[in-house]
Parts: structure tokens; sequence; C-alpha cells
């Protein structure tokens, strides 16, 4: 494509740019199974189009993000933290400190108050009573005293389940 070419189609697109969303998102609605099978097939292609674009891009977004949160960091505060406080932003809270530590987050149980999470092992966690699980001490990573604290959270977990089958 030459240099006229790729003028000609530029403002093309400028013109007809609204028509063409429109028509794009009927056939993405009436072809799901094909835009699906094109987008694998095209996986990479999108991948490399997207990274160039983002190191296109980097310095102005960057720029563009830093006045954005100047601007508006008070608000921008308070939405944290009242986001913080939902129990969606607890349950991210405690999942992101346990990405820190390198451990999983794969809960057997459901969180109820004044509970910890346990990690029986580096990926599944389960929800006792917090007087429980800081009666003793006990690390995942050096394995120390890990087989007590387990005993405990599974008598609860059983114990648990009991009262939860007893109730129904």
């Amino acid at each position: 494509m030459d240099k006229k070419e790729r003028e000609y189609a530029k403002r093309y697109y400028n013109i007809h740019q609204e028509e063409r969303k429109e028509y794009q998102k009927k056939y993405r609605g009436a072809h799901p199974q094909e835009v699906k099978e094109y987008y694998n097939t095209h996986s990479e292609k999108f991948k490399k189009k997207g990274r160039d674009r983002y190191l296109t891009h980097l310095r102005e977004t960057k720029e563009y993000n830093q006045n954005y949160y100047l601007s508006y960091k008070e608000q921008i505060k308070e939405k944290v933290i009242r986001y913080c406080h939902t129990p969606e932003g607890h349950k991210n809270k405690k999942k992101n400190r346990f990405k820190r530590r390198s451990l999983g987050f794969m809960p057997l149980n459901k969180h109820f108050t004044d509970s910890d999470a346990h990690h029986i092992d580096e990926q599944r966690v389960i929800y006792m009573p917090k007087e429980m699980h800081q009666s003793v001490y006990h690390s995942v990573f050096k394995n120390t005293n890990m087989r007590i604290i387990n005993i405990l959270a599974f008598r609860w977990l059983e114990s648990e389940e009991l009262n939860n089958l007893a109730l129904r």
C-alpha cells in the first residue's frame, strides 16, 4: 500500500468510523463462534499488535495517568478506602497479601466473623477461629508445627460441617 492509498484509507476510516463500529457489533453478536475461532487462530498477531501499541504509547499513557492521579488524588483515595471496607475488598486484600507471600488462596470453607485464614499447605486455606489459629505458632514455609495446627484446623472444619448438617 503506497502513501496515497494509506491516506485515503485513513480518511475513509475516520468518515465511516461509527458505521464500521455498528457493523462489527452486529457481526460479533450474530457470529460469536467464528469471532472466537478467528481470535484463537490469530492470537499471536493480536498480542504482538497490543504489545507494540503499548510500547509506542507508553510515555503518553504514563503522563496521562500521573496527571489524572494528581487531579483526582482525594477522590481516588476515598474510593479505595470505601472498596477496602466491602466484603469483596477484604477478600481481595487477603488474596493479594497471600500472593505477595507466594501462597495460593483456595478456601475450603466460608469466611466468618473473627476468623483467620489458615494455609494447610501453600495453596489451600481453611477459615478457623482467630484464637485457635493464633494458639499454636506455625510456619508453612519452615514446616514448623504444621502437623499440630493442621489437626486443629481439620477438626474445626469437620465440626463445622457436622453443625451445618445438623442445622439442615
